[in-house]
């Protein structure tokens, strides 16, 4: 798994943790295992090849790549390693980032596959699609460009409490709360 940060002075950090499943010897259980692998501030731009490029070596200098390759090579041939899977979200860059993570493992003998080895970031996929929802429910005329509201024409409702559904919809407040947030966001506070 792997993501992109930035702070509040615009620093960019890239994380990369893994998982796994590990039985253990004494119970024969199994168990999920995780452990983050580096957190690296990026300098400069960051595209999708750029960053393939910073992730390979990052997964080299904690000998990740080293491991598979020696792997590799004294498995019997009917074996082949692996690149591992990348949880990642939709954008772009992302797809760039595993296209060329492929192109340099190749060279390297490490089966890996840009759309096989993709695993799409649930939350991501779920925010997306509940803001599909909540924009086909938003009336953004109510908003205008400068990220203020404007009142609704029917004026208040009499009793906030103890509206209608048909009341609060005229009142939108999808949109109240988003330009509440955009006022927040662009006062500096």
């Amino acid at each position: 798994m792997a993501d992109i940060w930035s702070t509040k002075a615009w620093y960019p950090y890239l994380a990369i943790t893994t998982h796994w499943i590990h039985r253990e010897k004494a119970t024969n259980g199994l168990q999920l295992r995780s452990t983050l692998i580096t957190f690296h501030r990026l300098q400069g731009s960051h595209n999708g090849a750029r960053l393939a490029r910073i992730a390979l070596h990052l997964l080299d200098q904690v000998g990740i790549t080293v491991k598979v390759h020696l792997s590799f090579i004294f498995l019997p041939f009917s074996t082949c390693a692996q690149g591992g899977h990348w949880t990642l979200d939709n954008c772009s860059l992302n797809d760039a980032f595993l296209k060329e993570l492929e192109i340099l493992l190749h060279p390297c003998e490490v089966e890996f596959n840009h759309k096989d080895n993709h695993i799409r970031c649930f939350p991501h996929v779920t925010n997306i699609c509940s803001n599909h929802v909540i924009d086909s429910f938003t009336n953004i005329a109510l908003v205008d460009d400068t990220g203020g509201f404007t009142a609704s024409t029917s004026g208040p409702p009499s009793d906030p409490d103890n509206q209608s559904y048909e009341e609060a919809v005229v009142h939108d407040p999808i949109a109240l709360c988003w330009s509440t947030v955009q006022a927040v966001r662009t006062s500096g506070q």
